[in-house]
């Protein structure tokens, strides 16, 4: 799955009805304080989440940021983030 302001990608695997998204990734822009910001990045289908999946990215300098998603795919990007640092990502949820 594309990231938004990165050249990195989330791998998301489907077992059974569970979905895990993991990953290392880097930023390609800085981004401060977004709260709820669309972006055109999307799930693919037979990854969606039932109602809703969050994607949580924790960089090696402190900072959190976050992918919501929900069940048509859109997704949603809330928190910082900044270039010259790696994100570790993780998350899970239940589709159908």
């Amino acid at each position: 799955m594309p990231v938004p302001y990165s050249s990195s990608s989330i791998r998301l695997d489907r077992v059974g009805d569970v979905v895990t998204a993991i990953g290392i990734i880097v930023v390609t822009s800085n981004f401060s304080g977004v709260t709820n910001q669309k972006v055109s990045e999307t799930v693919p289908d037979g990854f969606r989440p039932v109602s809703a999946g969050t994607i949580l990215m924790a960089g090696n300098n402190g900072q959190l940021w976050n992918i919501r998603c929900n069940s048509d795919g859109e997704c949603w990007l809330s928190g910082s983030a900044a270039i010259g640092y790696q994100y570790a990502v993780l998350g899970s949820w239940i589709t159908v």
